[in-house]
């Protein structure tokens, strides 16, 4: 039986929208832990649909899209502030410094500290 690729769907501009404005409630609220249940509540759909919509603009899912962007915000403030590491986590709802050292480190590629000291030169 031969495999079949399916052809990625495409989405309506309401459905486009919907994405942009999750994106935007992502954006506004990033200091706080965002469940996909709290976006359907919020944005009245299902999840499913958040996660379809989303994924078919930005290319990627609500998690990983959401890590990157607060790690690459925290990577800024590990540039350009002396707050702690665990103070710069709680900014983006880390409140044990080792989950979000391990999520800095899968999406930039080195510890907090690490990067920290690449910049401190």
């Amino acid at each position: 039986m031969a495999e079949t690729t399916r052809a990625p769907r495409r989405l309506t501009a309401s459905q486009a929208e919907l994405a942009r404005e999750v994106c935007d409630y992502l954006n506004e609220n990033m200091e706080r832990r965002v469940t996909l249940a709290m976006l359907s509540e919020r944005f009245h759909v299902s999840g499913t649909l958040i996660k379809n919509c989303f994924k078919g603009v930005y290319g990627q899912s609500l998690y990983a899209f959401t890590r990157e962007r607060k790690m690459r915000c925290a990577a800024k403030l590990l540039r350009t502030t002396d707050e702690t590491i665990l103070e710069i986590a709680g900014h983006f709802g880390y409140d044990n410094a080792s989950k979000f050292a391990g999520a800095f480190r899968t999406v930039m590629g080195v510890t907090p500290s690490s990067y920290r000291k690449q910049f401190s030169k």
